[in-house]
């Protein structure tokens, strides 16, 4: 499996934010990649804008993306907020063999618990595809009690779509969280994460966190790491991982 990982801007404009996505997928099509991740809210942004994205509001810009995804038969992992009866949820579409799923952040820190909902009935955080069991867990839920979401044996690969602040540093710290160190060697199986490269909130001024995506193999050894505060597409086969 021939993975990819998007690092764009956390940007105000919703259709500024398709436009990359669509960009990285024409990317994906010509470089012959099975799955692709992009960072949490990365359609929707992370901003107050979010608030106008109604499944109607998304539906036109999503149906594209399933189109890309089931012609070129890839695997996509997209965060977005979405708004439905007044609530918003942190969730990620997935679309796969011509079928959308949703998935939802459940774990939310105590800030998030103030905008974000969580639904009432527990869902999976695993799907399947092309064979592979994979586990996505959104920004601080990579960083709870490892047996919350994914118990050790369940999956194949962890997709980790994150909006953190995780400086420019060369060594694999799990970027300032040891948790999610810890929750690794738990786990024993690649990880790929997808994050912001910076905030793009107002002209001349960039706000709140920027890094970089990081890859580890199974056994949490620092893989790839994209380029600090930039654009950037991290493109890795699974099997290297392994």
């Amino acid at each position: 499996m021939k993975i990819t990982s998007i690092q764009i801007p956390n940007s105000l404009s919703v259709e500024e934010n398709f436009n990359y996505i669509i960009n990285a997928l024409n990317n994906a099509v010509e470089n012959r990649c099975d799955l692709i991740v992009f960072p949490e809210c990365s359609f929707s942004g992370f901003t107050a804008e979010m608030k106008k994205c109604s499944m109607e509001f998304l539906k036109p810009f999503l149906d594209q993306v399933r189109e890309i995804s089931f012609k070129y038969d890839i695997t996509v992992v997209l965060p977005s907020a979405y708004v439905e009866e007044l609530k918003i949820y942190n969730a990620v579409f997935i679309f796969d063999s011509n079928q959308m799923s949703i998935q939802y952040k459940i774990g939310l820190t105590e800030s998030e618990k103030k905008f974000f909902s969580t639904p009432e009935k527990n869902y999976s955080k695993i799907f399947t595809t092309k064979g592979v069991r994979i586990g996505v867990l959104i920004c601080f839920e990579a960083q709870m009690s490892p047996d919350s979401f994914i118990k050790e044996g369940e999956v194949d690969l962890i997709l980790w779509p994150g909006y953190i602040s995780s400086g420019e540093k060369k060594e694999w710290d799990a970027v300032e969280r040891n948790e999610v160190y810890q929750n690794m060697v738990y786990w024993k199986v690649p990880l790929v994460q997808s994050n912001f490269s910076f905030n793009d909130l107002s002209i001349g001024k960039d706000r709140g966190p920027d890094g970089h995506s990081i890859v580890l193999d199974k056994n949490n050894n620092l893989v790839q790491r994209g380029k600090y505060r930039e654009n950037d597409i991290i493109i890795t086969n699974l099997s290297d991982l392994n």
